[in-house]
Parts: C-alpha cells; sequence; structure tokens
C-alpha cells in the first residue's frame, strides 16, 4: 500500500506542475519493499548503534541489512 500511494502522491504532484520535476521517475516499488524490510531486520536484530549493522564483524553484521543498502 505504501509503494502505490508513494506513486500515485508523485502522479499527483507531476500532473499539477510538470515543469517542477526535472528527473525522470522510477516507480518506488524495489526500494520501499527494501527500506521497510530493512527496518524490520532493524528492529527484530536490535544493536546498540547503527555502525554495527554494516560492521565486518561476524557477530554482528546482519547481510539481509549490510547486504541491501551500503
Amino acid at each position: 500500500m505504501m509503494v502505490v500511494e508513494t506513486n500515485r502522491y508523485y502522479a499527483q504532484q507531476y500532473a499539477e506542475k510538470p515543469e517542477k520535476h526535472k528527473t525522470v521517475w522510477h516507480n518506488a516499488t524495489k526500494e520501499l519493499q527494501a527500506f521497510v524490510k530493512v527496518l524490520i531486520l532493524m528492529a527484530i536484530a536490535h544493536l546498540p548503534s547503527f555502525e554495527q549493522y554494516w560492521n565486518e564483524n561476524v557477530y554482528t553484521n546482519i547481510p539481509g541489512i549490510s547486504g541491501v543498502f551500503t
């Protein structure tokens, strides 16, 4: 639903002022789904600092997070 509404919002904004949007829009499907999945994983595997999700320590690194967003 978030993906549908995000894309719909852009379409509405573009229809009102097309000259305001200079870059090409790509549907937010994959990116938004990945972001939400990472947030859920971070809530489940709570670490003391954000950096620990991306460090190379085998005990704290979570490939499902560090592999999605560098």
